[in-house]
């Protein structure tokens, strides 16, 4: 014993700790085997639960079943009571089925600015449609109804609910066609009616020409914002999109077409938003003796068949008719014999037509023969 601590002595450290780690060793194997073995339990406790969970999921689906069929097996009036229960069940079941889920929450509704138009055709189209007039157009004294809406009288302002759209065309003075949601919709402007350019059924009336160039210098290529009117309906029988545009949060441009001189105001059949504004307007345009207004231009008649007379200090203007016309007149902007093909109407006129003359757009499309502009998709004109 005397020598255990001596120099010559073997050191006992490496025993001291290997016989430590042995001890740490055991503990975390004795407490991994506790939790092995309590995890087992709990397992094992579950496992032997599993059954009663399925058949207690079994009778509170199936009780509805149960219920019909011990009360059918009995017969006389349970068999009664027995189908109210069935017709019970299947009631639950659809208006479950319809409802969806009870955490679900209606959407609501998005804003006219996200909102994508309708498409529709002609036959649904809006009772609220408007006819453009062949005859001469002048402006009467006769009092219409003055809307009580607000803005009605006073300068309006872009309202929040418009939809922004990028202007592809100008057509004429009041109709106009922009991209919405990569869709070409055309557009009708609401409570302004511009002369005639374009259409076929009759030649281009005074001050036309410059009322569709006075929209194409406003409109071609910008972003527009248009408003909708539901006194008006949503489309016209010719499934135009009657609206307002507005260039900015200010301007309102059916309102500054009239207050110019480019337009008159146009009620179809009921007064509309801007109504009371808009006569304002074209009293202002017509006092002032501006565009269509103008002694000098139409003096407010547009029809191109009248003769207008003014004043001595005013010159007399009298529209060129189709029968002085000549050959090359009559043909223009074609050559003579050329069919000339409308791109607005995808009507196509024969130079015997009614309307070849009077088909003067630069835009017109002229074709050789009948067979070309039928396979261009154009179709004759009845008269």
């Amino acid at each position: 014993m005397g020598n255990l601590h001596s120099s010559q002595s073997t050191d006992a450290t490496g025993c001291c700790i290997l016989g430590m780690f042995l001890a740490v060793f055991y503990v975390i194997w004795r407490v991994i085997v506790v939790i092995w073995r309590a995890f087992v339990a709990v397992l094992a406790w579950i496992w032997r639960g599993v059954p009663y969970l399925f058949k207690f999921m079994y009778y509170f689906y199936a009780w509805p079943l149960l219920l019909f069929e011990y009360l059918w097996k009995r017969g006389g009036i349970y068999r009664i009571l027995s189908i109210a229960v069935f017709v019970i069940i299947a009631l639950v079941a659809i208006s479950t089925f319809l409802r969806g889920s009870p955490n679900q929450t209606p959407l609501s509704p998005a804003p006219i600015e996200a909102a994508p138009l309708r498409t529709v055709t002609p036959q649904q189209s809006s009772v609220q449609s408007r006819t453009r007039t062949a005859t001469r157009r002048r402006v009467t004294q006769t009092p219409t109804r003055t809307s009580t809406r607000p803005n009605a009288t006073t300068q309006p302002t872009r309202p929040r609910n418009t939809q922004a759209a990028q202007v592809i065309r100008v057509v004429d003075g009041d109709t106009v066609i922009v991209r919405i949601d990569k869709r070409d919709v055309r557009l009708r402007l609401i409570g302004i009616d511009t002369p005639e350019s374009v259409d076929p059924r009759q030649p281009v009336q005074c001050f036309g020409v410059e009322a569709s160039n006075y929209t194409k210098r406003a409109l071609t290529n910008k972003i527009i914002y248009l408003e909708r009117d539901a006194s008006q309906g949503e489309y016209d029988k010719y499934n135009r999109l009657l609206v307002y545009i507005w260039l900015d949060n200010t301007t309102l441009f059916n309102h500054r077409i009239i207050d110019d001189g480019y337009a008159f105001e146009y009620t179809y059949s009921t007064p509309y938003r801007y109504q009371s504004l808009f006569k304002r307007a074209q009293t202002n345009a017509r006092t002032t003796a501006k565009g269509l207004w103008s002694p000098s231009t139409c003096n407010g008649n547009v029809d191109p068949q009248a003769t207008v007379t003014h004043s001595s200090q005013s010159p007399t203007i009298t529209p060129q008719t189709t029968a002085t016309m000549t050959a090359g007149e009559r043909a223009y902007p074609c050559q003579v014999g050329q069919i000339k093909g409308n791109p607005d109407s995808m009507i196509y006129h024969v130079p015997t037509g009614a309307s070849y003359a009077q088909t003067r757009n630069s835009r017109v499309v002229c074709f050789d023969t009948e067979s070309a502009a039928t396979l261009a998709g154009y179709r004759k004109a009845s008269r």
